[in-house]
Parts: C-alpha cells; sequence; structure tokens
C-alpha cells in the first residue's frame, strides 16, 4: 500500500528511531486488489459474518425488536456443555456503543448476549439474541470496552457524561432526579452486568466517574486497571481491600514522577475525579483506549489527538509524560502503545504511531493479546483521527488491524476494514478464532458491510 511520510514535531522523532528496530509486514495485502467496501485480510486467514446490527434480539420486555447500532465490546464467555463435554458451547457479550433512546431496549446505549455453538470449526448462533436490562441502574449511555471480572460479573465502560440535563433529554425522555440525585450524576461509571441473568447490578462509583474507555482485572482480584478516553486523560487503578471483592478499595491516579496517587474516595470527589488526580499531579495523557496485559506487562493505547489544549490541566498541577515536549498544546496525531510493568510502575512506549516499512500504523484503540509457541502477540486496532499526515491512503477513512511480536517486533498488517469503519471488540475464543466487529462502516458499502456487523476471523494464530 503506498503510504506518505510526513515527519512532524516530537511525534515522528520517536517514529524514525524506532523505525531502526522496527519492521513492519505488508504481503498480500495490494491496494491494487483490495475491495475498500469488504474486509480484505493477509492471505490465509478467512471470516464468517454472525449478526449485524438491525437483527432481532430479545427485549427486556420480551418484544422481538431490531438491536441497536455501533457493536463494540466482545466478552467471550465459554460454557462447559454437560453432553459435549467440552468448551464449544459460549455466550457473548456485545457492548453498543450508542446515545440511541428506544423504547423496548432501554433509553441511550446498552448491550446483549449471543449464545453459540462451534460446530465444524464455526460458530454458530443457536438462539435469539437477548438485550441487557439496564432498568435497576436507571440505563446506560455509550458503552464501550470492558471485560469480565474473575469472578463472572461484566465491567462494561460507559464513555458518556455531561452535566446538561438538556443533552440528557433527548437519550432518556425523562431527566428527574435518580435515586435522590441529579440524572447527570447517574453516568459516565464503569457498569456491572451479571450475565446469567442478563441484568446490569450496580454503578461501579467507587472506581470514578470520567470517560471510561476499558476496563481491566488481574487474575489475583486486587487490582481493576481504568482507562479515560479524553485528552487530556489520567489513568486509574482500583486496589481492592479483599481480594475479589471490587465494593471497596482505594482508587489511584498514575504519575511517572510519583508512581500511583491515593485519590480521596467520597462521592462527591468521585464525581469530579480527573481534575482531583491532575490537582494532585497526575500524569496527563491523551485518549487511552483498551488495555492488555501480557504477564506483568499492561500494555495500554494511546489514540492520540490533533492539537489538544494542556492548559488548563498542567494549571491543575498536571505533569505531561516524559515522551512530550514541554508546551501547552499538544500535536500528537499518530498516537502510539504504552507498556507499563505493574510490578515496578515503570511506564514506556512500546510502539510508536507512524510509518514502518510501508505500512502506517495510527491511532491505535482496540488491543487484545495471545501467546503461542513461547511467543507473545498483541492485536492492535486502530481508530484514526484524520485523514491527512498519512493516516490513511485514501480519501475515506481506512482503518487496519496490525499483529505485533513482542519479541522480535515485528509488526504485521493482517486486515483492512470496510471503508468508513474502525474495528473494535477483538478478543480471541479457546481456539484461536478472533472475534471483531465492524463498527459504523459507511452506509453505501454493499449489503454485507453497510452496518455495524460482529465477524469471526479464523487463522490468525497461525
Amino acid at each position: 500500500m503506498t503510504m506518505r511520510l510526513l515527519i512532524i514535531g516530537f511525534v515522528c522523532f520517536f517514529a524514525a528511531c524506532k523505525t531502526k528496530e522496527k519492521s513492519c509486514s505488508t504481503s498480500t495485502l495490494d491496494s491494487h486488489k483490495l475491495n475498500y467496501e469488504e474486509i480484505n485480510l493477509e492471505k490465509g486467514l478467512s471470516y464468517q459474518i454472525l449478526f449485524q446490527s438491525g437483527d432481532s434480539i430479545i427485549a427486556p420486555n420480551g418484544k422481538l425488536v431490531p438491536s441497536k447500532e455501533n457493536l463494540d465490546c466482545n466478552v467471550f464467555i465459554p460454557e462447559t456443555n454437560a453432553k459435549a463435554k467440552s468448551n464449544s458451547f459460549a455466550c457473548l457479550f456485545i457492548s453498543f456503543e450508542t446515545k440511541l433512546y428506544d423504547p423496548n431496549l432501554g433509553a441511550g446505549g446498552g448491550g446483549m448476549l449471543l449464545k453459540m455453538n462451534l460446530y465444524k470449526d464455526n460458530w454458530h448462533v443457536i438462539d435469539r439474541p437477548k438485550c441487557i436490562d439496564y432498568a435497576f441502574v436507571g440505563q446506560t449511555i455509550n458503552n464501550c470496552g470492558g471485560k469480565m471480572n474473575p469472578n463472572g460479573i461484566i465491567f462494561s465502560a460507559e464513555e458518556f457524561y455531561t452535566s446538561n440535563k438538556a443533552e440528557l433529554f433527548t437519550i432518556l425522555q425523562d431527566t428527574s432526579d435518580y435515586n435522590g440525585k441529579p440524572i447527570t450524576d447517574n453516568f459516565g461509571w464503569i457498569v456491572a452486568i451479571d450475565p446469567k441473568t442478563a441484568k446490569a447490578t450496580q454503578k461501579m462509583t467507587q472506581f470514578g466517574k470520567f470517560a471510561h474507555e476499558d476496563a481491566l482485572c488481574t487474575p489475583d482480584g486486587k487490582t481493576v486497571f481504568l482507562t479515560n478516553d479524553e485528552g487530556p486523560a489520567a489513568l486509574f487503578k482500583f486496589e481492592t481491600i479483599t481480594p475479589f471483592d471490587y465494593s471497596t478499595g482505594k482508587l489511584f491516579a498514575y504519575s511517572e514522577t510519583k508512581q500511583w496517587i491515593e485519590l480521596p474516595n467520597d462521592y462527591q470527589s468521585l464525581l469530579n475525579i480527573k481534575n482531583i488526580a491532575f490537582k494532585k499531579g497526575a500524569t496527563a495523557f491523551t485518549r487511552h483506549e483498551w488495555l492488555t496485559l501480557v504477564g506483568t506487562k499492561l500494555y495500554i493505547t494511546e489514540t492520540g489527538k490533533d492539537l489538544s489544549s494542556y492548559q488548563e490541566a498542567l494549571n491543575l498541577g498536571a505533569k505531561l509524560p516524559t515522551y512530550y515536549k514541554n508546551d501547552t498544546v499538544i500535536d500528537d496525531p499518530y498516537g502510539r502503545i504504552l507498556v507499563l510493568d505493574i510490578l515496578t510502575n515503570e511506564l514506556k512506549v512500546e510502539l510508536e504511531g507512524g510509518e514502518y516499512n510501508g505500512c502506517f500504523f495510527s491511532n491505535p484503540d482496540c488491543i487484545t493479546s495471545y501467546t503461542k509457541n513461547g511467543e507473545s502477540y498483541l492485536i492492535i486496532n486502530e481508530d484514526i483521527i484524520g485523514l491527512d499526515r498519512g493516516r490513511s491512503p485514501k480519501d475515506f477513512y481506512v482503518n487496519e488491524v496490525f499483529k505485533y511480536n513482542l519479541k522480535t517486533k515485528e509488526l504485521t498488517r493482517v486486515m483492512i476494514a470496510p471503508k468508513g469503519s474502525e474495528t473494535t471488540g477483538g478478543i480471541f475464543d479457546s481456539f484461536g478464532n478472533y472475534f471483531v466487529n465492524i463498527q459504523h462502516p459507511e452506509t453505501t458499502n454493499n449489503s454485507k458491510f453497510n452496518k455495524s456487523t460482529l465477524v469471526v476471523i479464523k487463522g490468525l494464530q497461525d
């Protein structure tokens, strides 16, 4: 694929340095043979479609209705079937990153559960998908990333929050107080969901209110890492008092110089926790997205942002990360992959956005990982934020998926998404299949990919 290389300030300085030690392979993805209305895959990979937005699902009121749009997070939940005596049965939780009012599915965002069976190497939907009931928590809005905690409860991130009742009215149709508090206080949290009952059980206020993007629980039940999709943004973690009990604990914000800063946990502070973190000297990042843990290394996607003012955050007391130049306006057009050693708390840049041997890698968003034959890999999804500066090879949005070998530092482009779409929710099953959502594609694409679509990619771990 023909890409333009434009060296801009500090970001591309890092990209140029890292090109010497990192390489990219484009292999069979030849730009002259691509159909941009379709999924384009590296040779040896294939896909199947499992679900599309607008397909019928069962609403909490029992009606069969079209699903919402913008499929986002996937959480794979294996189920042991007594007859099959294997994990070939599974359930998939899928979130909706929307702000749509729907009288049947609930106001705002949401999610659903999809039951599946693996038969002859293909996943098959075996029942009508079921919408999660969010009535108990006063509904939810713009559900992005999320994961299952060790107790089998899903943590779903609400990216949306506002202090404007009028803005909420178009989504909820009712802006009266909720549980004795202003309705605006009820959004911008992590939402706990019990997949066994298909119901949301609580808003995790102890994790703080901000634009949540992802939540990753460590296997020992002691820590939850929380990302903030804003520019500027803070990186948070919640430490439990009793392992696997997420109801009580301490909230912290990351600082490159101070390590982790303990934050107040009273409700009024939690409503404004990002600014409090900055006042205490937290590092101000730019749009942190998804998380994946490989051993003791936490990999964080930082999307970046064009010309973002950090003046207000710096005035509060925030500090810039060491990979930024000292300025009040940050131009971060490509983003990067960060790696945090959760034992030493040392933060480094693992992969800077920019050009690598003909590939242009930029604006990472969704991320997952796997280990095979002793080597670990990241699967990284782009969500480009502009068509200029080499971020897209066309005059329309083209997002790509990359495989990155953590040992050899080789970056390989494995997929190009249909025109206009990002890919998100990437997660593997126990057989090496990769579930991913094609989100908000161009409506003028062919009928396969003119709406949000859940697909399974085969062969990615081969």
